[in-house]
């Protein structure tokens, strides 16, 4: 994202003049100030802590501040508002936010006004999506590195294995590949009381948003927009019991990253990576800011490694052991560049190609943190 910026002093010293605006009210701790670019219009998103000490008016008054200061540049404010016990209940939102931000998928809502969502709002921050025994997220901090795929076959592996139910969400807004990963594409969702049933495949419960949008419908929206179809996503649907929930983040460490870390309580990180230094370089801040929410990093998938028959990988040597020292983890498996893994995986568990991932899910599901919940 900032590799994009051919100014960084300048970004540097303006997000230093926002910080300044966010101190003066006492809400800078915690406080996440991003720079995106989206189509060729810059625009910042600034996401407080929870529980700031501000109310409705004081929000909106600090949002007008934040934009006077970025001087042109779009500024979006997310906050969560909390009343105090005992005082008179807040004015309704505006339509804007309530039939936007917060409902972006455009669920029926049923039994009362906004139902599903008065239970998402009411929920406290940082716990496991309902029926989740277990949540891995499967990251990295750029796109092109076979992520969806990893996430896809090791949730495979995990039920080939009978580790139990295992479901695969993929939290990511702008790209969603499951659909046609598992030749899903048209097949809609059933949803009940404003909360999706998941489709079945390759004996995984499965979602993404592009089971939910047409895939000729673009979606432009602004963070806000993204931030409340990821909360849609991780709260309002219906898996039932799961062994094992594993996500499939979006590329790089955006508004999708911030609500899934901000809400979820993840069991741990599986970063993917391949040898490309480039490659290497957003993986490590990947790493970090999962690191930085105190989500433990279970280690380092290194896609593409070589071809199968064992020879260099078109895409660099392999990561050595220097390598993963300077980037703090241990290598949990190594992926050849096979057209087997490639190949979409159809609505049927795969064969080819299948193997690393089958030892990786055996690795996973042994790791001393999962052992009281065998």
């Amino acid at each position: 994202m900032f590799g994009k910026m051919k100014d960084a002093a300048r970004w540097g010293a303006l997000e230093q003049k926002l910080r300044r605006v966010l101190a003066a009210k006492s809400v800078h701790k915690g406080a996440s100030v991003r720079l995106s670019e989206i189509g060729g219009e810059e625009r910042i998103s600034i996401v407080l802590a929870e529980s700031p000490d501000l109310d409705g008016a004081g929000a909106k008054a600090l949002e007008a501040e934040l934009n006077e200061a970025a001087g042109g540049i779009p500024v979006t404010l997310v906050v969560t508002l909390h009343k105090a016990a005992g005082t008179a209940s807040e004015a309704p939102a505006p339509e804007r936010v309530a039939r936007g931000h917060d409902n972006p998928l455009a669920l029926p809502q049923q039994g009362g006004p906004a139902n599903a969502n008065e239970n998402v709002r009411a929920r406290p921050a940082k716990q496991r999506p309902i029926g989740a025994k277990r949540v891995i997220a499967v990251a990295s901090g750029k796109g092109g590195v076979g992520k969806s795929t990893i996430a896809a076959r090791l949730a495979i592996a995990l039920a080939n294995q009978s580790k139990g139910r295992v479901g695969l969400l993929d939290l990511d807004i702008y790209g969603p590949s499951l659909p046609v990963m598992f030749d899903l594409e048209g097949v809609n969702p059933k949803v009940d009381e404003g909360q999706v049933i998941p489709l079945e495949a390759a004996g995984l419960s499965l979602m993404s948003i592009g089971f939910l949008v047409s895939e000729e419908k673009a979606l432009a929206w602004r963070g806000p927009m993204v931030m409340g179809a990821s909360k849609q996503l991780l709260d309002e649907v219906r898996w039932g019991p799961l062994d094992w929930l594993i996500i499939d983040t979006p590329p790089g460490t955006g508004d999708a990253h911030l609500t899934l870390l901000q809400r979820t309580r993840i069991d741990g990180a599986i970063i993917v990576t391949t040898p490309s230094p480039l490659a290497l370089a957003d993986m490590k801040r990947g790493a970090t800011l999962f690191r930085q929410m105190e989500v433990p990093i279970l280690g380092l998938v290194e896609n593409m490694a070589c071809l199968p028959d064992g020879s260099p990988s078109p895409f660099g040597d392999t990561l050595s052991d220097e390598d993963l020292a300077g980037a703090g983890m241990e290598r949990l498996a190594q992926i050849p560049l096979d057209g087997g893994v490639a190949a979409p995986i159809g609505r049927a568990r795969p064969e080819a190609g299948q193997a690393p991932f089958e030892t990786l899910a055996r690795t996973l599901s042994e790791l001393d943190r999962f052992a009281e919940r065998r």
